[in-house]
């Protein structure tokens, strides 16, 4: 199955009304804070080529977010998982303590303040405030 130019992700801030997250096929990240009627793109300025396989909108910060980057098209299976406290203006990518190979698909939801799992055969737990890097990944 393709898909071209197509919202792939959305979800809505558990923290402020009318604000929504979409994320796309083509690495496209984009956020409304009105309900929809205008959009910004606020995709992180480094981000390769990719499709955005999730966005993660956090449960304790209404301009924190994070998204997990798919990248196996161009036969990269590294993790690329950023995360923004300013509503999108700049993004993190915060890869280190994740094993070389363990491509991330999904930043799933956590109740605890900073953590994000990555599901799979192992889960995984990360705490980004203890583990981010600008642009840097673990191998």
């Amino acid at each position: 199955m393709e898909y071209y130019n197509t919202v792939f992700t959305l979800t809505e801030s558990p923290m402020q009304k009318d604000m929504i997250w979409a994320g796309t096929d083509d690495g496209q990240v984009h956020l409304t804070t009105n309900g929809g009627q205008s959009w910004a793109n606020v995709t992180p300025k480094d981000l390769p080529e990719s499709m955005i396989s999730i966005v993660e909108a956090s449960h304790h910060d209404a301009g924190s977010a994070y998204i997990a980057v798919d990248r196996h098209k161009f036969d990269d299976m590294r993790p690329y998982i950023y995360r923004t406290h300013d509503s999108g203006k700049t993004w993190t990518m915060t890869v280190n303590g994740i094993p070389k190979g363990h491509m991330c698909a999904r930043c799933a939801k956590t109740r605890r303040a900073g953590a994000c799992c990555l599901p799979g055969r192992k889960p995984l737990f990360i705490f980004p405030s203890m583990t981010a890097t600008t642009g840097s990944r673990s191998s």
